[in-house]
């Protein structure tokens, strides 16, 4: 289902002549917008979350994100909000004391002639057994924990925390939403994610003759992204074809396809603009990771990766592809690659032309 990309036409090479194509809009713009509609039970889930480590009190100062991320001016009124909705309530003494480094309980301790011994949970319970807690000053102050009802709701919104923690996916919290709705919850979470970033390839394999460099980028994270959650559900057989994908992308000579719009934007001679040619290289990262999965690999399964490439020019032909898969395979994560980047340099020079 999510591997449809890999089964279309046959990348033919061709090169870009557009020059602005460098420009990408950044998260944090995105999440800056003002005008931007944030889903109430994202701001909800993303802000309760700072409650999961430990207590929190109505005046402390909060994170930058809560305002600029979550829209939330008015800290102080969205912490009575959330009081009122009992989603947060009066934090234990315990988890109050929690807040305390070790020496300072340490501290109150030998002030009440007890032993200082032990950890800090030890030390803790200690403190609230054998001493009268109305002369600790913190336990007075207003802090405030999840109570059971924050709690479950953190747990019914578990998915927009790992959308938040996986920035790397590049997937908006109204996208996903969108799709959730469309698939009427009749597909896992995994697969929602997995069908949004298919979506990013297509999207991006349908501008692969003006791909920018941030979309360059963007595509190893799509790939590594995939590989990972498709690891997650088990499939190996499928998660070592978004590594192969991010290898041929890296192997492929496009990194420096910048270069072409900076000669002709500057005028420059060849051998200026190759002074900042980059060498093909291999993520240490990838080569890991499709070490692990040697045993599903197979020729047509490069093949077929290889025969829908994803970018502006690929000048790594198939031969040299399986080789390269081979001496990773082989030499332990990082391979000699001399020998087909002299290749590859001389195509790309013809490129410059």
């Amino acid at each position: 289902m999510f591997w449809k990309l890999f089964n279309n036409s046959k990348h033919e090479l061709q090169s870009c002549e557009t020059d602005d194509n460098f420009k990408a809009e950044t998260d944090e713009e995105k999440n800056t917008n003002p005008e931007r509609k944030i889903d109430p039970d994202y701001r909800m889930t993303i802000f309760l979350s700072l409650f999961n480590k430990s207590p929190r009190k109505k005046g402390e100062r909060f994170p930058g994100y809560v305002a600029y991320e979550l829209g939330i001016i008015n800290v102080e009124q969205y912490f009575d909000e959330l009081r009122q909705r009992q989603l947060i309530e009066p934090a234990s003494e315990k988890d109050i004391l929690s807040l305390l480094k070790v020496s300072e309980l340490k501290t109150i301790l030998v002030e009440n002639g007890l032993k200082k011994t032990g950890n800090k949970p030890v030390l803790i319970e200690r403190i609230l057994n054998e001493i009268d807690l109305s002369q600790i000053e913190l336990l007075a102050e207003p802090y405030y924990s999840l109570s059971q009802k924050g709690i479950d709701f953190l747990v019914s919104h578990d998915d927009f925390i790992k959308i938040r923690q996986n920035s790397q996916w590049g997937i908006g919290i109204e996208e996903y939403l969108q799709m959730k709705e469309i698939s009427n919850s009749d597909i896992s979470f995994e697969n929602i994610i997995l069908s949004l970033l298919n979506r990013k390839l297509l999207e991006i394999k349908k501008k692969r003759y003006s791909l920018s460099q941030y979309e360059y980028s963007r595509l190893h994270e799509i790939y590594i992204s995939i590989y990972q959650l498709l690891q997650d559900k088990g499939e190996p057989q499928n998660a070592i074809k978004p590594l192969l994908s991010s290898l041929l992308l890296s192997v492929s000579g496009c990194e420096n396809y910048w270069l072409i719009g900076y000669k002709r934007g500057l005028k420059l001679k060849n051998v200026e603009v190759l002074k900042s040619y980059v060498p093909i290289h291999i993520d240490e990262f990838v080569a890991t990771y499709m070490i692990g999965l040697e045993d599903y690999y197979s020729k047509q399964i490069a093949s077929d990766v290889y025969h829908n490439f994803v970018g502006p020019f690929n000048l790594c032909t198939l031969e040299m592809f399986e080789s390269i898969i081979q001496k990773v395979f082989s030499s332990a994560i990082s391979p000699d690659l001399g020998e087909y980047d002299e290749i590859i340099k001389k195509d790309f020079i013809k490129k410059l032309k």
